[in-house]
């Protein structure tokens, strides 16, 4: 594998909807919710450019979740 593997995060299915509904206020007081920085590259150059923020839910249970549990919690405000 490459310097830049990434490990597949599948997609938020029914029951994890529930399940991020149900404990979202406990994982903010648990800090399950991890912010990382990723670069931005040009592909002309290869130099970083700018960067990004990108939050994943690292949930000890159902491991860790992309930003779609956002849309999730975001419906239901």
């Amino acid at each position: 594998m490459g310097k830049f593997q990434r490990n597949y995060i599948p997609p938020i299915n029914d029951d994890d909807r529930e399940y991020v509904l149900e404990n979202f206020d406990r994982t903010l007081k648990e800090g399950w919710i991890q912010v990382y920085n990723q670069p931005i590259i040009r592909a002309a150059n290869g130099k970083v450019s700018d960067e990004e923020a990108l939050a994943r839910w690292c949930d000890p249970i159902i491991g860790v979740m992309e930003a779609e549990w956002l849309a999730i919690k975001g419906t239901e405000m």
